[in-house]
């Protein structure tokens, strides 16, 4: 593996333009069986309190209140995913300085200094890189720049950055490669398993 001079270009990543579909597919299919479940238990009030005529339909106002709510928020949530997976969209960024993240919830900045390693995990055809973050990072950390919540901060630092293989238009091992050259290699795969599928 050649070791990246200064002036070598940041490897930059876009969206993955198949990455929506499968970021909702697992919400389209939540949204499912959230309204199956609301309309069954409305069924059950209805049956259950028929003959109180008005106490009935004010209790069936509760569940169908609380879908709708949550309908709109996964419709939410799948429009941003759909609107940051649009192709040309910049997702992480690697350069001499460190490691970019721009994928929501909100973009941030780590120096590879902050970055104390990398392990991935199989699961089927995809590979999950975690960039491990060194623990007490903050983004007070010089280096560092966040426009995360500050609790989202924590979980970036406590869990690492995950970076799945469909995530974006550049090869996992490309990434990998690019985090390994910018830090003249003390960044390099630590280990690997497989996840059950």
């Amino acid at each position: 593996m050649t070791v990246p001079r200064a002036d070598t270009p940041p490897l930059i990543a876009h969206a993955n333009p198949g990455l929506a579909e499968l970021l909702t597919r697992d919400l389209r299919r939540t949204q499912f069986v959230a309204v199956l479940a609301t309309l069954a238990t409305a069924v059950v009030l209805v049956l259950a309190f028929s003959d109180r005529g008005a106490d009935a339909l004010a209790l069936l106002a509760l569940p169908l209140g609380f879908v709708a709510l949550f309908q709109v928020k996964i419709w939410e949530t799948i429009v941003a995913r759909r609107r940051q997976s649009q192709a040309g969209t910049r997702v992480l960024t690697l350069d001499a300085s460190g490691l970019t993240s721009e994928f929501t919830p909100g973009a941030f900045t780590l120096p590879w200094e902050a970055i104390s390693g990398i392990t991935t995990t199989h699961k089927g055809a995809f590979t999950i890189a975690t960039f491990v973050v060194v623990p007490g990072t903050t983004p007070e950390t010089p280096g560092v720049s966040s426009a995360l919540n500050p609790a989202e901060f924590r979980r970036v630092v406590s869990k690492g950055l995950l970076l799945g293989s469909a995530a974006t238009n550049v090869p996992m091992d490309a990434i990998l490669e690019s985090a390994a050259g910018f830090t003249q290699g003390r960044l390099t795969v630590e280990s690997e398993r497989n996840a059950a599928n």
